[in-house]
């Protein structure tokens, strides 16, 4: 714990400090620093599935939920931290991003009502109402209890987008002709809009890809032409993804009665533990469509209380250990095997990895889960590597439906911050119809 502390600690400092963290060059990750947070929600009000974007200079807002688990109630607080484009701390001060106060409290609280484990679900609308965004870019939100202000709870990301470029993009079967089967690539044009001027694009223009909201499949796109006032990205390497598979399923939103991919629920040491059916290779299976979510959760519950009204998911909503079994007759010694998706902050990290137990001759792993439909992969990570293979166990199709969503951020010369000028999301299995 007092090593948690430290690391909380550092991070503070480096968000404290905007001059010296640019100098530290320290990306700022998503992190939770206290086992009792659980269920970080940030997304556009009414729509808990989205990315947590806002438009410049509008009314939008974000709603930021989470439940802390000991059922007591406590007083937090949030700071807002513009970023570069690589998540590192701006060297903008306060004021020239934010037209309000330096902290703002989180009011809105509810208790869980009827469920076996207690919590506390807390709920924000972010900017606060007195407060306004005043710049474009990534933003890091950092929430802390009010009475601990040197250690932060947990983090999560934000964006502001402006509009200044327009993004056009299309994902296609990969013109590499020995992965036509397993690769789709992505061939994307840039152009600003009549607005902007944008000097020397390859120097001041940063263009990211991100495949299903994978940390580890966000690439930097290489500029590879100028048409005009059009900017090509197109033939590289970082154009070529691949295709993966349909996300697995945990259908949590009964925890009395088994669902699809459920072998057992059960009651144990004052919790329910939901033991999911073992994980099957599917890597050299044929490709099968299933209507997924593309690695996100959704909070429901599926009990409403004695009056017959739906429930109250943030309230109503129970949590249970979800068991994950993967049958390996030996560990693998160069690597290792982990659950990917939302419900481990896409994170390839000790929170997310999977234990070889040889008494069980299986690679096991437990989350705590709230009630809802979660999304996974089960990915393998090399030794030494920081990129999960899908396949060892998902398989690569390029029939395989998948998300891009494309980030263009620029820095105008003698600026000092990167602003997100555009941003859309492609979906292959459109993309592909449409050029059918």
């Amino acid at each position: 714990m007092k090593k948690s502390y430290n690391l909380a600690f550092i991070l503070w400092i480096i968000l404290s400090f905007p001059a010296m963290a640019q100098n530290s060059s320290s990306v700022i990750e998503e992190q939770v620093f206290s086992d009792k947070i659980k269920t970080i929600i940030l997304a556009p009000v009414g729509a808990d599935m989205s990315l947590p974007v806002l438009n410049l200079g509008t009314k939008e807002k974000l709603l930021l939920q989470f439940d802390e688990l000991d059922g007591q109630f406590a007083p937090y607080r949030y700071k807002i931290q513009h970023c570069t484009a690589e998540w590192e701390p701006s060297e903008l001060k306060l004021s020239q991003y934010l037209d309000g106060f330096d902290s703002y409290p989180i009011t809105n609280k509810q208790y869980s009502f009827n469920t076996i484990q207690r919590y506390v679900n807390y709920y924000e609308t972010i900017p606060d109402d007195m407060s306004k965004l005043k710049v474009s870019g990534n933003y890091i939100l950092i929430v802390y209890s009010e009475d601990d202000e040197d250690n932060p709870v947990f983090t999560k990301r934000f964006m502001v987008k402006e509009e200044g470029m327009g993004v056009i993009g299309e994902v296609k079967v990969s013109s590499n002709v020995e992965f036509r089967r397993q690769q789709q690539e992505l061939q994307l044009s840039v152009t600003p809009m009549s607005s902007f001027y944008f000097a020397e694009p390859k120097e001041y223009v940063k263009v990211y890809a991100q495949q299903n909201n994978r940390r580890d499949q966000t690439r930097k796109m290489k500029l590879y032409s100028v048409r005009g006032n059009t900017y090509d990205y197109i033939w590289a390497p970082e154009n070529f993804f691949n295709g993966g598979n349909e996300f697995r399923v945990v259908d949590i939103k009964n925890i009395k009665i088994r669902s699809r991919f459920v072998e057992k629920i059960e009651f144990l040491e004052g919790a329910t533990q939901i033991y999911l059916l073992p994980e099957k290779d599917k890597s050299k299976l044929s490709y099968s469509y299933d209507d997924d979510i593309n690695g996100k959760f959704k909070i429901h519950a599926e009990n409403p209380i004695n009056s017959g009204n739906p429930a109250n998911s943030n309230t109503e909503g129970d949590y249970g250990w979800v068991h994950f079994i993967l049958p390996a007759s030996a560990p693998r010694l160069d690597g290792g095997f982990y659950i990917v998706g939302q419900l481990t902050d896409w994170y390839l990290n000790d929170n997310s990895k999977m234990t070889y137990l040889e008494q069980y001759n299986a690679y096991i792993a437990a989350l705590y889960l709230k009630q809802g439909y979660y999304n996974y992969q089960v990915l393998f990570k090399a030794v030494n590597s920081t990129i999960g293979d899908e396949s060892a166990l998902e398989g690569n199709h390029v029939e395989t439906e998948n998300d891009y969503v494309i980030y263009v951020y620029y820095r105008r010369p003698g600026d000092i911050y990167d602003r997100l000028v555009g941003l859309t999301t492609i979906n292959s299995r459109t993309s592909m119809k449409n050029d059918e």
